[in-house]
């Protein structure tokens, strides 16, 4: 299963201003990422599976390239707080980007609940 080129990041994500250089480097980790959430009953040659997946992992670049990718690398403590505005948050944050999830979803490729 191939993953996306820089190319297909900047056909799903037009306005982002990353280097070839940074989504190559995050490309590899964010689509296995992506794969460990689909379920292990799909073919993965199956050209519309092929896409969703190549879509998911330009979703978890996108959310990295906003985020940083230092929580998935580095993993939180289980009693991290994390304060955006007046609003806080305690415990880790899922490892895999909401909107990979539900292209996934979409796709049909993991289960409705959690990833």
């Amino acid at each position: 299963m191939s993953e996306p080129t820089a190319a297909d990041f900047r056909a799903r994500y037009p306005q982002s201003d990353a280097t070839d250089a940074v989504i190559a480097a995050l490309t590899g980790h964010a689509h296995d990422l992506v794969l460990s959430c689909v379920l292990a009953s799909h073919d993965l040659t199956d050209a519309e599976t092929v896409a969703a997946i190549k879509a998911a992992t330009c979703d978890q670049i996108a959310a990295w390239l906003e985020t940083g990718d230092s929580n998935d690398l580095a993993g939180y403590a289980a009693d991290t707080e994390i304060t955006v505005g007046g609003f806080t948050v305690k415990g880790q944050p899922s490892r895999v980007a909401p909107r990979a999830v539900r292209t996934l979803k979409a796709a049909r490729l993991t289960t409705p609940v959690g990833a």
